[in-house]
C-alpha cells in the first residue's frame, strides 16, 4: 500500500514538472514557427503578386467567345509559372539574361492582348458585312473564313483551322497566322462596282445626247485605258471578286465573266492565254491577276460600247421621226459620214434633190442627176465616179434617214424612184432583147472576151471594169449606168434576168 502511494506521489511530481517545462515549450515554440511561416507565406505572396502584375493579364480576352478561353487560359497560367521561376531565379542570381527572359515575357503578354483586340474587332467586321450582304464568298480563300470567323464558337471543336496560341503571343488557326490573314476576307469590290457603274451610266447619257445630233463620240481605247487603269489599282483580290461579280446588270444577263469564260462564250481571243475547256481556277492565282485585268478591262469595254450604240440608236430612231425642219438650228445629220452638215446645207441638197438639178455640190462631192435614165454620180476629189439609181438609192447610200427625205418625188417624174436595188437590178419592163445577148452573159465572171465581143456588137459602147463584179456602160463616153455581172440565179433564175434587163433598157434608150 505504501509503494503504490509512493508510485502515485512520483508520477504526480513528474506530471506537475512536465506541465512546467516540456509541454509549453513544445507549443510555444510550434506557435512562433507558425508565426514564421505564416509571416514568409505573406512575404511570399506578396513578392509574387508583385511579379505578377508586372506581366498583367491580356484583358481582351473578355472579347472573345468563351469556347477560345480555355485555350488562352492555359497559355496564361504556363507563362505566369514561367516568369515565377524565372523572377526568383532573378532575384538571386542579378543574371541579365534571365532579366532579358522577363521582359520577353512581357512582351508576350502584350502581343496576345493585342491579338486578342485585333481579332475580335476583324471578325465583328466580317460579321457586319455578312449582315449587310456585303460578302463575297466563293472566291479566293473566302472557305478560311467561313471555317474560322462564320462558326458558333461557343466550344473549340475542329473547324478549317484549330485555335491556338504560340508561345511567342502569337494567335494562329492552323497553319495559317491570324496576322497573315487578318482584314483579307472577301468583300464586294463596291469601289470598283460603283465605278463601273458610272461609267456605264455615263456611257448611256453621252449615247441618248449624240443619237440626238447624230454624232457618235464613244472611243473604245478611253474605255479600255480607264478599267484597266482601275483594275490594276483594286490588286489581285479585288479583280478576282470583279471576275466572279454581276458587273454590267443592264445588259438582263446575271452571268458573271468568270461563268462565261468558263462556258466559252466569249470571243475566241479571250482564250489565247488560257484554253477554253480547262476551267477557270487560274483566275484565282494572284500571279495571274494583270492577264485577268487586261480580259476584264476589254470585256467590259465591249460591254460598254454595246450598250452605248444600242442607246445611241434608239435615241437616233427616235430623233429620226422628227425632221431637221421642225427643229430650229438643227442641222442634217449624214450617215455616210458619221457628220451632221448645217442646216443650210440640208435644205440645199433637199431642194436640189426635189428640183432634179443636174449639177450640183454637196459636202465637197460634185453631184449630177440624169433625169432621162435617173441616174445620180458623185465624185469626191480624186476618188472613182459613184453611181446611184434613183433619188432613194442616192439618199439611202448617203446614210440620211431624216423624214424630209422619205418618199421624194424628184421634178418632172410622176413617181419615186423604187429602184434601191443593193446588186443594181432593173425593174420589171421587159424591153426588147437586143441581138445576140441573152442573161447567160451576167452568170459567172464577165471575161474580157465576153466585153470585147459585147462591145463590138455596139460600137460606142464601153465597159469598164468597177468595184468588184459592178460594171460601168458608157455610151460615146456618156451617160454612165453602173451594171452588176458575175450573177449566182437562184432557183427562179431572177438575178441573172435583173441584170439581162437592165443592159437591155440601156441599149434601148441610148443606142437604139
Amino acid at each position: 500500500m505504501a509503494a503504490d502511494k509512493n508510485l502515485i506521489q512520483g508520477q504526480l511530481t513528474m506530471l506537475e514538472a512536465g506541465r512546467d517545462t516540456s509541454v509549453s515549450s513544445f507549443f510555444g515554440e510550434l506557435t512562433s514557427q507558425m508565426k514564421k511561416i505564416q509571416e514568409e507565406t505573406q512575404k511570399e505572396g506578396a513578392k509574387i503578386d508583385a511579379w505578377l502584375s508586372k506581366i498583367g493579364t491580356p484583358e481582351n480576352v473578355v472579347k472573345i467567345e468563351p469556347g477560345y478561353r480555355p485555350i488562352i487560359d492555359k497559355w496564361v497560367k504556363e507563362k505566369q509559372a514561367e516568369f515565377i521561376s524565372i523572377s526568383e531565379q532573378y532575384e538571386e542570381s542579378q543574371d541579365p539574361e534571365d532579366r532579358q527572359k522577363l521582359e520577353n515575357i512581357q512582351l508576350e503578354f502584350a502581343t496576345l492582348n493585342d491579338q486578342l483586340g485585333r481579332l475580335a474587332l476583324d471578325k465583328k467586321a466580317y460579321a457586319k458585312a455578312g449582315g449587310q450582304q456585303m460578302l463575297k464568298l466563293g472566291v479566293l480563300g473566302s472557305e478560311w473564313y467561313v471555317g474560322n470567323y462564320a462558326k458558333d464558337d461557343d466550344s473549340t471543336g475542329d473547324v478549317e483551322g484549330t485555335f491556338s496560341v504560340e508561345s511567342s503571343g502569337k494567335i494562329f488557326f492552323g497553319n495559317d497566322s491570324f496576322d497573315s490573314r487578318e482584314g483579307k476576307w472577301n468583300v464586294k469590290n463596291v469601289t470598283s462596282t460603283n465605278n463601273i457603274k458610272t461609267r456605264v451610266s455615263n456611257a448611256q447619257k453621252q449615247a441618248l445626247n449624240d443619237g440626238r445630233t447624230g454624232d457618235k463620240n464613244f472611243i473604245w481605247d478611253n474605255a479600255y485605258n480607264a478599267y484597266k487603269k482601275d483594275f490594276d489599282l483594286t490588286g489581285a483580290e479585288g479583280i478576282m471578286v470583279l471576275a466572279q461579280t454581276d458587273l454590267v446588270e443592264t445588259d438582263n444577263n446575271p452571268m458573271t465573266f468568270a461563268d462565261q469564260w468558263n462556258q466559252g462564250g466569249l470571243d475566241e481571243s479571250f482564250y489565247t492565254e488560257f484554253p477554253k475547256n480547262g476551267g477557270n481556277d487560274w483566275m484565282q492565282k494572284p500571279e495571274n491577276s494583270d492577264k485577268l485585268s487586261a480580259m476584264m478591262a476589254k470585256y467590259l469595254s465591249n460591254a460598254e460600247e454595246d450598250i452605248y450604240n444600242n442607246t445611241w440608236q434608239g435615241s437616233f430612231d427616235k430623233e429620226s421621226n422628227i425632221s431637221f425642219l421642225d427643229r430650229p438650228n438643227k442641222g442634217l445629220y449624214v450617215g455616210a459620214t458619221q457628220s451632221t452638215v448645217p442646216r443650210d446645207q440640208g435644205v440645199y441638197l433637199l431642194e436640189s434633190l426635189k428640183e432634179g438639178t443636174g449639177d450640183f455640190v454637196f459636202m465637197g462631192r460634185r453631184v449630177t442627176y440624169d433625169p432621162i435614165n435617173d441616174v445620180y454620180t458623185t465624185q469626191y476629189g480624186d476618188e472613182a465616179l459613184r453611181t446611184y439609181n434613183g433619188v432613194e438609192e442616192f439618199v439611202s447610200k448617203m446614210g440620211i434617214t431624216d423624214p424630209a427625205f422619205k418618199n421624194l418625188v424628184v421634178k418632172g417624174r410622176k413617181k419615186p424612184s423604187n429602184n434601191n436595188d443593193d446588186d443594181g437590178g432593173g425593174g420589171d419592163e421587159k424591153p426588147p432583147k437586143p441581138k445576140g445577148i441573152d442573161r447567160n452573159y451576167f452568170k459567172g465572171p464577165m471575161t474580157p472576151e465576153r466585153v470585147l465581143e459585147i462591145e463590138k456588137l455596139y460600137p460606142g459602147l464601153k465597159m469598164t471594169k468597177g468595184k468588184g463584179d459592178n460594171y460601168i456602160l458608157t455610151f460615146n463616153g456618156k451617160n454612165p449606168v453602173k451594171i452588176v455581172t458575175n450573177r449566182t440565179d437562184n432557183f427562179t433564175g431572177q438575178r441573172s434576168l435583173k441584170s439581162k434587163n437592165k443592159f437591155d433598157n440601156y441599149i434601148n434608150k441610148y443606142i437604139k
